[in-house]
């Protein structure tokens, strides 16, 4: 069995000859840090793992949809344990959203999330751009790239993490996520 074949039949609930072998994501700092600057490509090689390469497509946008959802992202310097610190306006017709977050050598994160209430949500809901057209050029020089050892992994549009949930947790915050379904169930479907 190839490892995409593998991996496919894994996916599909059949019996593998062996369980696949592969890691979620290669993250970057690990990447440089512990395996000497090499990308996922060479990182699945090393380590006789079956490839799960992650490519994303390239998202087309109609310029009146950009217009009405501008960025003003600032960067503020460094906090007091070296984390990079930033904040962003979103500036839209009907009103502004603004969120913040920091990065480090290992990962990024939010520290305000741009949508804070259900007024905060109808902007975003009416402005946030939504493609014209997809390039999946990208996608298709990974795959004919990786051929027979393993499977591409991408996602569809989505502003966060490429699910629902996940990317209503990226924009809203987990834990006011859980409370507002639980509260208001009519208000979060």
């Amino acid at each position: 069995m190839t490892s995409r074949e593998r991996m496919l039949t894994a996916l599909n609930n059949g019996r593998p000859d062996s369980l696949p072998c592969q890691v979620h994501g290669w993250m970057p700092y690990y990447l440089k840090k512990y395996l000497g600057g090499m990308d996922q490509w060479q990182a699945f090689e090393k380590f006789g793992m079956d490839f799960a390469i992650y490519v994303s497509p390239e998202y087309k946008y109609d310029n009146r949809s950009l217009a009405n959802w501008r960025k003003e992202r600032k960067e503020l310097g460094a906090d007091s344990d070296g984390n990079l610190r930033w904040e962003e306006i979103i500036i839209t017709p009907k009103g502004d959203l603004h969120h913040a977050g920091a990065w480090n050598d290992i990962t990024g994160w939010e520290t305000e999330y741009p949508i804070k209430n259900i007024a905060d949500f109808e902007i975003w809901d009416e402005f946030y751009p939504v493609p014209i057209g997809i390039d999946f050029n990208q996608i298709r020089k990974a795959k004919d790239r990786l051929g027979e050892r393993g499977v591409i992994r991408s996602h569809p549009f989505s502003p966060g993490q490429g699910s629902p949930w996940q990317s209503f947790c990226i924009l809203f915050d987990t834990e006011h996520a859980i409370l507002l379904g639980m509260d208001e169930p009519e208000t979060a479907i």
